[in-house]
């Protein structure tokens, strides 16, 4: 009786954790406390677009990279499947990574960004200007 009611209890527990992971929100955006300190505290900001045109950015202001950093939406964005990397980015804080991401060109005035964090994997939208921006500098 006492294996079978264990048994019951594992089986249970192990289709209620299914059911968390596969009802776990998709396309989550970055968790503003992240975002947060990518905005008011990174002070080095490194671009390598890997296509197009290619080469690299790098910004050293504060205020460039706040104003950078205001084109990452605070939205989910869709993910394109099989999509290109067209870039990788590093915001730091004093010479130490404080966040990554790859970004993506969806579009002439769309892209998005996904970051990890604690392997969790989120995405955010970059605005039309953004998006723009990084192209003209250096994307596709």
């Amino acid at each position: 009786m006492k294996k079978t009611f264990f048994l019951l209890a594992l089986v249970c527990s192990v289709a209620i954790v299914a059911q968390q992971n596969t009802n776990s929100p998709k396309n989550m955006p970055l968790p503003m406390s992240i975002y947060k300190v990518m905005h008011d505290s990174c002070n080095y900001l490194d671009i390598v677009f890997l296509t197009g045109k290619g080469g690299s950015m790098s910004i050293d202001n504060a205020g460039s990279i706040r104003g950078f950093t205001s084109f990452v939406t605070t939205r989910p964005a869709q993910k394109t499947p099989n999509a290109p990397l067209d870039a990788t980015m590093m915001w730091q804080i004093n010479g130490r990574e404080y966040q990554s991401g790859k970004l993506y060109f969806t579009s002439d005035s769309s892209a998005y960004i996904t970051f990890e964090r604690n392997n969790i994997e989120y995405i955010n939208a970059l605005t039309p200007d953004g998006a723009g921006f990084l192209k003209n500098r250096g994307g596709k």
